[in-house]
């Protein structure tokens, strides 16, 4: 659900190995072409496995993702693949990110939350109430940030969506 986020090229930058998942084959190429890279591409069914330096993007649907093919993850960062979701695939995501990781990974999680009225979604409105849920028996929650981000987004304002919060959440493994 990375889709093309420069964020992959930023954390590997900072000196972070970085694994991206993403079901198109267009927003993967689209990663490493619209930024003059070229990685090594080679098939690890069901993925397809892009590699260049610290990057490494797999091509397929997350939710066929196994333990084996992601290695030992110390941190995720959810920057907007929750809210890519219809509410109905969201505890099956948590469900399977929850197989992916160790009992000590740490998250940050980005979310939106507006009048889900206004705008069906993508991206879909997700509250505090929500992400305290689904990551709630797991993680404890923090709210780092809370910040109204209606005028960087005219897109969807251009959709009829009148207020937009984007909130930061650190996700620190319970016990």
């Amino acid at each position: 659900l990375c889709g093309k986020s420069l964020d992959l090229l930023w954390l590997a930058g900072e000196g972070h190995r970085v694994l991206g998942v993403e079901l198109s084959p267009i927003a993967v190429d689209g990663l490493f072409h619209d930024n003059g890279l070229t990685p090594d591409v080679t098939v690890d069914p069901p993925f397809r496995r892009y590699r260049l330096d610290e990057i490494e993007v797999l091509c397929g649907d997350f939710f066929d993702l196994q333990t084996a093919q992601v290695g030992e993850l110390d941190a995720v960062y959810d920057r907007a693949s929750l809210i890519a979701l219809p509410p109905q695939l969201r505890p099956g995501y948590v469900r399977r990110l929850l197989r992916l990781i160790r009992a000590d990974t740490r998250g940050l999680l980005i979310t939106l939350s507006y009048d889900q009225a206004e705008m069906p979604g993508p991206p879909f409105s997700v509250g505090e109430d929500e992400v305290r849920s689904l990551f709630g028996a797991h993680f404890a929650i923090d709210r780092l940030a809370e910040v109204d981000v209606l005028e960087e987004s005219p897109g969807l304002r251009s959709r009829g969506v009148t207020h937009l919060t984007e909130r930061v959440y650190a996700l620190t493994p319970k016990g």
